[in-house]
C-alpha cells in the first residue's frame, strides 16, 4: 500500500512518469520524534496517513522487538503480518535478519550498517545516505547530503519529513497534469500571464501588497548548478520575470508566510496598523525559537504562473506557522491560513506568453539538481510585493536568532 498521492511500478504517474514511494523513517512523517520512533502507534499512524514505514527489527531468545540503538518494544510476528505491505524491516542483528529471510515470500527486509549499496529481499537497491542513486534504487534520508542528484527517479525515498516529500511528489504531479492538460481546456496554446505581470519588465510600480514574513538570500552558499541555472534561464526563458539574488527585476526571498495576503491588503491592512504590536509580539515570541534553520533548495517544478524552487529544511517549519495561525486566531485578529506545507521560492514569474511545454522542460531538466543551501538567522516583517523590490517593500520590524 502506498501514499494516496504516489504508486509503485506503474501505480501512478506524473504526466506519464512514475513518481516514487514514501518511507517514514522509523515512523517519522514530519522531523526526528526519538521518543516516538519504532514505537507501534506512532508507526501504525504513518500507515493510515498513506506512507510505507522503516522499521528496526531486533530477536533476541526469539523474541522480536523493534529499537534503533537496541531492542526496546516487544512485538508479536502478527504486527508484522498486519503491517507487512507497508513495512520495510531493517534486520539489527542476525538472528532478526535469519527470521526476516525466513518468512522474505511475506515480509520485506535488509540489513547494512554503513554499506554504500545493499539489496532488500525483494531485490531493490538501499541506498546510504549521500551515496551514488540509480534509477529504481531506493535514496535513504536525502535531507542529511547535498547530494540530492537523482530522487525523483527513484523507486522509493526513505525519509524522517515523509509528509514534505509526499507533498512534494503530490505538487509536482498535479501542476504537471495541469500544464500537459492545458491544450484541453483551453483554446490557446499558450499560458497568458496577467497583465500586471507583463509590464514588470518596465519601470511600472507594481502596486500589489501582502503583509509578509520573509527573508532574503543574504546568506546563500550556492552551488555550480545556481549559476549555471541563471544562464540557462536566461538564454531560454529571457522574456520573463527572472528572480535572483541581486534582482534587478526582482529579487529571490523565501516567504515563511503572508500574514494578509495579496487579496486582504485593502481590507485589513488598517487592523495591522491597528494593532501592530499584538501582532508583532506574537511573531517575536515563536518565531524566535526557529532561529537559526538551514533550508537546502533542490530541484525545480513547473506552475502555471511560472517556475518554483523547493526547499528542504532542518526542521518542520510548518509546527511554527501552525502556532502562529493559533495564536492570531485566538486574539481575534485577521490573517491569511498557508494552504499547504510547502517550502519554496519564486525563480520565475510568467511575464509574457509561454507554451506549457516550454515550462515543462525547463522543470524536467532542474528537477534534481541541488542548488545551494540558504541559513536563515532572521525574519523581515512588513509589507511586500509580488517582485520583492527593496523599493516596494517597507520593514516593520526583524526577528533574529535568540542565540540558542
Amino acid at each position: 500500500m502506498q501514499n494516496s498521492v504516489m504508486l509503485a511500478d506503474t501505480a501512478e504517474t506524473a504526466g506519464g512518469r512514475e513518481v516514487p514511494v514514501i518511507i517514514a523513517h522509523r515512523g517519522n512523517t514530519r522531523g526526528p520524534r526519538k521518543e516516538l520512533e519504532n514505537t507501534l502507534p506512532y508507526i501504525q499512524d504513518a500507515i493510515a496517513q498513506g506512507f510505507d514505514v522503516e522499521v528496526d527489527v531486533w530477536s533476541i531468545d526469539g523474541q522480536l522487538f523493534f529499537g534503533h540503538d537496541e531492542p526496546e518494544i516487544p512485538i508479536e510476528p502478527s504486527f508484522l503480518d498486519q503491517y507487512a505491505g507497508n513495512l520495510w524491516c531493517h534486520a539489527k542483528n542476525v538472528h532478526a535478519l535469519a527470521y526476516l529471510l525466513s518468512r522474505r515470500d511475506v515480509l520485506r527486509s535488509f540489513s547494512h550498517d554503513i554499506d554504500p549499496h545493499v539489496i532488500t529481499s525483494d531485490g531493490r537497491i538501499w541506498t546510504y545516505p549521500g551515496r551514488e542513486l540509480v534509477k529504481g534504487a531506493i535514496s535513504v534520508m536525502p535531507e542529511r547530503s547535498d547530494h540530492q542528484t537523482g530522487i525523483w527517479n527513484c523507486y522509493g525515498i526513505c525519509t524522517d519529513f515523509a509528509t514534505l516529500y509526499a507533498t512534494y511528489v503530490e505538487m509536482r504531479t498535479r501542476n504537471r497534469k495541469k500544464l500537459v492538460g492545458h491544450r484541453t481546456k483551453k483554446e490557446s496554446d499558450y499560458i497568458n500571464p496577467l497583465i500586471v505581470d507583463k509590464l514588470l519588465h518596465h519601470t511600472l510600480i507594481d502596486e500589489r501588497r501582502c503583509l509578509a514574513v520573509y527573508t532574503y538570500y543574504d546568506d546563500f552558499a550556492p552551488t555550480p548548478a545556481w549559476s549555471a541555472l541563471n544562464t540557462y534561464l536566461a538564454k531560454e526563458l529571457g522574456n520573463q520575470n527572472i528572480y535572483d539574488v541581486a534582482g534587478p527585476i526582482s529579487f529571490v526571498h523565501w516567504t515563511f508566510m503572508q500574514i494578509l495576503g495579496f487579496e486582504q491588503w485593502e481590507e485589513h491592512s488598517a487592523t495591522f496598523a491597528c494593532h501592530q504590536s499584538k501582532y508583532l509580539a506574537i511573531l517575536r515570541e515563536e518565531m524566535a525559537t526557529l532561529l537559526p534553520l538551514t533550508i537546502k533548495w533542490s530541484g525545480l517544478v513547473a506552475v502555471s504562473t511560472g517556475l518554483v524552487m523547493l526547499g528542504y529544511p532542518s526542521v518542520d517549519v510548518n509546527i511554527w506557522r501552525q502556532r502562529i495561525e493559533s495564536r492570531l486566531e485566538k486574539e481575534g485578529l485577521p490573517f491569511r491560513r498557508y494552504q499547504n506545507d510547502i517550502v519554496h521560492s519564486t525563480i520565475l514569474r510568467l511575464s509574457a506568453d509561454v507554451s506549457p511545454e516550454h515550462l515543462i522542460a525547463a522543470s524536467d531538466a532542474w528537477q534534481d539538481v541541488f542548488f545551494g543551501t540558504l541559513t536563515v538567522s532572521k525574519f523581515q516583517v512588513g509589507r511586500s510585493s509580488w517582485r520583492m523590490q527593496p523599493t516596494e517593500c517597507v520593514t516593520v520590524d526583524v526577528v533574529e536568532n535568540n542565540g540558542r
